[in-house]
C-alpha cells in the first residue's frame, strides 16, 4: 500500500520564471523532467504550487497540451491574458483553463500577487 508524502514548500526548489522576477515552488507527479519542485512517484500528472508574481513580474504566455489548469488568486491583482481575453483578478477569483487554453498572467500593480495552481490530466473516458 502506498503511503502519504508530505512535501513542504519552504523545502522545495524555488525557480525563477523567465522575467527573472517572479517565483514558483511546486510539486509534480508522473513527470520527473520539470524543475519545479518536488516530484513524486504518481502515475497521474499534475501539479500544485503556488507562484509569487512580484510587481513587474509575470507567468509567461504558455499552453497546456497536457492538463487543465486552475489558478486561485491568492492576493494581490493582477492581469490575466487567457485566448483573446484580459481579466483584471482579484483575491478569491478562481479561474479554470482547458487543454489548448493560451495564457499569461502579468502583475502591472505595485504589490506581489500569490497564485495557487492546479493542473491535472483529463482521465481517458471507459
Amino acid at each position: 500500500m502506498q503511503r502519504a508524502i508530505l512535501a513542504r514548500f519552504d523545502e522545495t526548489v524555488e525557480r525563477t520564471y523567465p522575467d527573472g522576477i517572479a517565483k514558483v515552488r511546486a510539486i509534480i507527479g508522473a513527470r520527473t523532467d520539470l524543475p519545479l519542485g518536488r516530484n513524486v512517484p504518481s502515475p497521474v500528472l499534475f501539479s500544485f504550487g503556488v507562484a509569487t508574481v512580484h510587481p513587474g513580474g509575470e507567468i509567461p504566455k504558455h499552453t497546456h497540451h497536457d492538463r487543465e489548469e486552475v489558478f486561485y488568486i491568492q492576493s494581490g491583482t493582477g492581469v490575466l491574458e487567457a485566448d483573446d481575453e484580459t481579466l483584471e483578478l482579484t483575491p478569491g477569483t478562481a479561474v479554470w483553463f482547458p487543454l489548448g487554453c493560451t495564457h499569461r498572467f502579468r502583475n502591472p500593480g505595485a504589490v506581489a500577487v500569490s497564485v495557487v495552481f492546479v493542473g491535472m490530466t483529463r482521465r481517458p473516458n471507459p
